[in-house]
C-alpha cells in the first residue's frame, strides 16, 4: 500500500500520479524534474505480455545487473506497477502482480542496508496511446538516501 511507503517514496509516488495525460516531452521533463528535486531515477523498465505478471530469466539477468549496480548501499527501490487500458477490469489486479513480481526480484538481489517496495497506479496510456504492450510495465525507481 501506498500508505506504507517512506516520505521520499510517497513524495515520488504521489507525483508519478499526477503524470497521467503527459505527452512525452512533459513525461519527459516531470522524470528530469523527479530526478534533480527527489533524488529518484528509473533503473529498469520491464515490459510484460499481455496478461502476464511472468520475467524471463533474461529480463530477471537484467534486473539482477541493474541493482547490483547500485552505488547507494542505502537506497531505497520503487516499484510501480501499470497495464494497458485494453482488457478487463482486473488490470488492476495486473498491474499490482506485476509490481510485486518485479519488487520480489529485487528484494533477492538487492544489498542490506537497501529496501524495496512495490506499488502500482493501474491502468494507464503514459507511455502510449497506440502501442497496448509500452503501458504493461513497471519501473524501478531508485532514490537515493
Amino acid at each position: 500500500s501506498e500508505k506504507d511507503l517512506p516520505a521520499e517514496a510517497s513524495r515520488l509516488f504521489a507525483k508519478l500520479r499526477t503524470l497521467e495525460g503527459a505527452d512525452n516531452t512533459q513525461l519527459q521533463a516531470a522524470y528530469e524534474n523527479i530526478r534533480t528535486t527527489l533524488g529518484a531515477k528509473i533503473i529498469h523498465r520491464q515490459e510484460f505480455a499481455t496478461g502476464s505478471s511472468q520475467i524471463t530469466f533474461k529480463n530477471e539477468s537484467l534486473i539482477r545487473n541493474t541493482v547490483s549496480s547500485s552505488e547507494d548501499q542505502n537506497a531505497f527501490f520503487l516499484v510501480v506497477g501499470y497495464a494497458s487500458k485494453s482488457g478487463s477490469k482486473l488490470n488492476r489486479n495486473l498491474s499490482a502482480k506485476r509490481a510485486t513480481t518485479v519488487a520480489s526480484v529485487v528484494n533477492t538481489l538487492k544489498a542490506s542496508g537497501q529496501n524495496v517496495k512495490a506499488v502500482y497506479l493501474g491502468e494507464t496510456a503514459r507511455f502510449s496511446t497506440t502501442a497496448t504492450t509500452k503501458n504493461q510495465i513497471c519501473e524501478v525507481w531508485e532514490i537515493k538516501k
